[in-house]
């Protein structure tokens, strides 16, 4: 079972600590109340999960004996504007390149990272579409 501790410091600051020990600080935008000095939670959550999936990727294209020299990953979201609030949509855009590495390569990575092994993508519900795509650059 993994556990986090999120503290309050102030306003709408918090420090968040994972079970590894490493520390972040999360905030709101001012015009909410915070003081924006650290993340939002929202924008964490999409960082989450581009970076479960870009750890499978990379993982992926290892073994299929790649030579990948980058992989960049964008994550946007689109965010509902009722109550309860809530991702409707996730856009995952992967941008690689290297010896090896083709764009069947990268789609065949991506699709077993959000079918298979990305713990995140996987946990998401019914009500949020994950799209991803595919650039190989040189």
């Amino acid at each position: 079972m993994y556990e986090v501790n999120i503290k309050w410091i102030d306003k709408q600051r918090y420090v968040a600590t994972g079970h590894s020990g490493h520390a972040i600080i999360l905030d709101i935008p001012t015009k909410s109340g915070g003081t924006d000095s650290g993340l939002h939670a929202t924008e964490l959550f999409l960082i989450a999960i581009g970076k479960c999936s870009a750890v499978d990727v990379v993982n992926i294209l290892k073994k299929q004996r790649t030579n990948l020299t980058r992989l960049e990953v964008i994550v946007t979201g689109d965010i509902s504007k009722d109550y309860p609030k809530h991702y409707k949509r996730i856009q995952i855009i992967y941008i690689a390149s290297g010896d090896g590495v083709t764009k069947e390569k990268v789609e065949k990575a991506v699709k077993l990272s959000h079918g298979k092994y990305c713990t995140l993508s996987n946990s998401l519900s019914e009500n949020c579409e994950v799209t991803t795509k595919v650039e190989i650059v040189s």
